[in-house]
């Protein structure tokens, strides 16, 4: 996730304030334009990740909680801004890797705004994310779920999504790494290592994502499953 650099004073906020709260949100987006709601959607977003792996694990959520809801009313400013649709559904991600209930809810949110996003035009945005976002929910569902109408497992919608987004942006290594963990659960190991070694050949030019570190630990993870497989 390439996270672009925020407004001075939205970073000002953040940074004066001890504990980030959702009704803070929305005292303070009152009075925020559409651009610094943007913003501090982006940069919520950035501090939920930052917040992964530390304890308590809520702190990870509440940002997430409250860079959605920067999103949203950004949305309500600008319903055409496709920023604000991507940034709401990647809250809403990182939001649902804490707190499980309520994730089909969330996950259908998520395909949607990734969906508008396309609409409006901005399908390269985030190097091709929106064509990501859903590619790695596909791949990372569980087969099965209580939900009648729930979305589950699908790994071949997903891996013609991430082949998508690997087409509009093949330099990013996040899309080629996805795609390397989609083909080793269909037992496509070879397939999976060669994207694999591209993921990790592209990835030190981008070693100020934010996401970078994980990448690192994804592609060491996943090299040594494929290693029992050889």
């Amino acid at each position: 996730m390439n996270i672009v650099t925020t407004l001075i004073a939205v970073a000002l906020l953040f940074a004066a304030l001890p504990a980030c709260t959702s009704s803070f949100a929305a005292t303070v987006a009152d009075d925020m334009s559409a651009a610094q709601l943007l913003a501090a959607s982006q940069d919520a977003a950035q501090q939920a990740q930052a917040a992964a792996g530390r304890k308590p694990k809520a702190d990870k959520k509440d940002w997430a909680s409250v860079g959605r809801e920067y999103a949203e009313r950004c949305i309500a400013l600008t319903p055409d801004n496709a920023e604000c649709y991507y940034w709401r559904a990647v809250n809403i991600g990182l939001y649902h890797q804490i707190k499980v209930l309520g994730y089909q809810k969330g996950i259908k949110q998520m395909i949607a705004d990734c969906d508008k996003v396309i609409a409006l035009g901005r399908e390269t945005y985030d190097n091709a994310g929106a064509y990501r976002i859903p590619g790695e929910i596909y791949t990372q569902l569980p087969e099965t779920t209580g939900h009648p109408d729930g979305i589950t497992r699908d790994l071949e919608k997903g891996e013609q999504l991430l082949r998508h987004a690997i087409t509009l942006a093949p330099g990013y290594p996040e899309n080629r790494l996805a795609l390397a963990q989609n083909l080793f659960m269909q037992d496509r190991f070879d397939e999976a290592f060669d994207e694999l070694m591209l993921a990790k050949e592209q990835a030190p030019k981008f070693r100020i994502d934010s996401s970078y570190g994980d990448w690192q630990k994804s592609i060491a993870s996943l090299m040594k499953k494929l290693g029992k497989k050889k």
